[in-house]
Parts: structure tokens; C-alpha cells; sequence
């Protein structure tokens, strides 16, 4: 049996320190279905999108944010912040990134599309915005993104996409995390591990 997950879900796993931070994060991967009440983000990132699809504003994301739960509002608004000084910074048109897929071993299928194609100053990006929470236990760098950026690099995509490097937009702190150095074996190597362990602690639980 397959077992697909988002890339979210990947990158939520994969820059896990400890081993059982990855059970945990397995563990809600395998037990929690999809339900737009468990979508934390999903208002903000659907405002973020509308953006990027060119279909409303930079003070329309605010507006979501300012607007959303009580209990959501000091986060939403930070990560609104966070997107919208960044575009204001760079010099940017959004591009149709299309869809994406990645597998290992037929065990994991991940849905590998990245939220928007962007030119930003002149250099072309696919991208995937990292919504989540700070945590000093999951401090994000790029030798820890760097599995799924390779993933995002190595997915079977709908466009072509070779002129283009993957990126994560961090949204903790508004800073774009990429690898514009060719895949190598190395890059793989932590990858299809990452995979590994991955699938090993599903088919456990």
C-alpha cells in the first residue's frame, strides 16, 4: 500500500531532530484525515495563493489575518508580515508552478507542488512558504530544508522547471532558503534516507 502524504507533511518530518518528534510526526501523518477544522493555515495560505494568482492584494493577506480567530490572530499576523515585507523588499512576478509528485520505493507518494512560481530580481524560483510556529527544537537552516529541497528538485512535475531553483520561504523570519548547487549524490543520499526512515516508522506504528 502507498502512502501519500503532503510535502508539508515531509518537511514537517524531515527537519525533525529528535527520533521521537519523528514518531510523533508519523504518528499524526498515519491518524489524523484531512478536515479544513485541522487546517491551521488554511485561511492565510488561501490569501497568500489569491495573491500569487494575481486575484487580490498584499493588504488583502493582512486583512485575513487581522480578521482570523482570536486564539490565531498574534500568528496569522506575524506570518502576514513576514510575506508581505518580503515581496515589498524584492522586485516580483508569479509564474504557474504547476503540479508535482514524488515516490520512494513505492512505499511514499508525495504530493511535491510548490505553492507559486516567482521571479524575484531577475532569478526564478518554485516555492513552498513554511508556515510554522517557531521551536528551538526544529531550527530551520539549510542543511536541515535541504532533503526537501532536493525532493522539490527531483519531483516528476507537470512544467518544466530546470531554469528554475527550488526555494522555502520561510515565514518565520521572511528569509528565502535555496540550493542553487547541482543534485548530487550526497543530496540523494539524505533524502531517500529521510524517505526511509520515514516509511520505517509508518509501517511500525
Amino acid at each position: 500500500m502507498v502512502n501519500k502524504i503532503s510535502l508539508s507533511q515531509f518537511f514537517n518530518f524531515s527537519v525533525k531532530v529528535h527520533t521521537s518528534a519523528k514518531i510523533n510526526a508519523v504518528r499524526r501523518m498515519k491518524t489524523e484525515d484531512y478536515s479544513v477544522g485541522r487546517d491551521y493555515y488554511r485561511d492565510l495560505r488561501m490569501a497568500i495563493h489569491r495573491y500569487t494568482q494575481n486575484q487580490a492584494s498584499l493588504d488583502s493577506i493582512m486583512e485575513v489575518a487581522l480578521q482570523s480567530k482570536e486564539d490565531r490572530r498574534a500568528n496569522f499576523v506575524k506570518k502576514a508580515t513576514k510575506f508581505i515585507n518580503f515581496m515589498n523588499k524584492h522586485e516580483v512576478e508569479f509564474f504557474d508552478a504547476g503540479n508535482a509528485t514524488w515516490s520512494y520505493k513505492g512505499l511514499i507518494n508525495i504530493n511535491a507542488s510548490p505553492e507559486y512560481g516567482m521571479f524575484c530580481d531577475g532569478q526564478k524560483y518554485f516555492v513552498k512558504n513554511f508556515y510554522r510556529k517557531k521551536d528551538s527544537k526544529d531550527k530551520i537552516t539549510l542543511a536541515k530544508v535541504r532533503p526537501t529541497l532536493t525532493l522539490m528538485r527531483t519531483a516528476k512535475s507537470q512544467v518544466d522547471l530546470k531554469d528554475a531553483t527550488a526555494a522555502i520561504l520561510n515565514l518565520q523570519n521572511g528569509r528565502l532558503l535555496f540550493d542553487d548547487k547541482p543534485v548530487d549524490d550526497s543530496k540523494l543520499l539524505e533524502l531517500r534516507a529521510d524517505a526511509a526512515q520515514l516509511a520505517d516508522i509508518w509501517d511500525m506504528i
